[in-house]
């Protein structure tokens, strides 16, 4: 039995926020004893800080919230989520209900073998643009780094030591895929397992923008330069 962080990032998803923690909370007591969820509103426009207060009176040594005033994207929000978890795994998953928190139970096992799980999407609600997106996040690992990570956009199960342990040079969401990237280099191993997933109930989805694809191919070829032509190691 490990001890386990569920982390979750939020923007404006009260309308799923009840869901997703109450089955966050069942899942970890089912399989650990020693559990936290560390949530990061990014600051939210909607009842989203309400839902968390509500969830934090409930579970006061459970819950920890990060509140940012003003919003400061998704990367930025994603590495404060893992600087701020404690336990020995950290399973990540988003706040808009599309992935199913009960997947840790299938996830947590493989731990054994492998450093990280990447949970892969069974089926993706993206239209033609979002696909094309999707196709070269996975298609830029590929070329550059020769590691298919299948869905870099996924919801991950990984030891903490592999956090603390990686260093990362990306400033957009390509840093998702150089952790993974960084972490096989240094010879840890990874395996992935498909999941299913739910539609979006509520709220927007944000990883179509055109200037997040900009920085990740900006990034990806950046950290070529650094790892591949430099050779360097940091």
């Amino acid at each position: 039995m490990s001890s386990v962080s569920i982390v979750i990032p939020a923007y404006n998803e009260a309308a799923t926020l009840d869901d997703m923690l109450g089955r966050s909370v069942r899942t970890l007591q089912e399989h650990t004893q020693d559990w936290e969820i560390v949530i990061a509103d990014d600051g939210s426009k909607d009842e989203t800080p309400a839902r968390i207060e509500e969830w934090f009176h409930r579970f006061p040594d459970r819950l920890r919230c990060i509140r940012h005033p003003h919003r400061r994207g998704m990367a930025a929000t994603f590495e404060e989520l893992y600087r701020n978890a404690s336990k020995d795994v950290i399973f990540f998953v988003h706040g808009d209900g599309q992935y199913p928190p009960e997947s840790l139970k299938d996830a947590l096992p493989l731990l054994s073998k492998h450093d990280i799980v990447l949970l892969a999407r069974e089926h993706k609600y993206y239209g033609p643009w979002r696909w094309l997106l999707s196709a070269g996040y996975r298609l830029v690992p590929m070329v550059l780094f020769g590691i298919d990570l299948v869905d870099t956009g996924c919801s991950k199960c990984m030891k903490r030591s592999v956090i603390e342990e990686t260093p990362i040079r990306s400033r957009g969401i390509f840093a998702e895929a150089e952790r993974v990237i960084r972490a096989v280099r240094n010879g840890r191993t990874f395996t992935v397992i498909h999941i299913p997933t739910e539609k979006r109930r509520a709220g927007k989805a944000r990883g179509g923008n055109p200037l997040l694809g900009i920085q990740a191919t900006w990034d990806a070829v950046s950290l070529f330069i650094h790892l591949r032509l430099l050779r360097r190691t940091t």
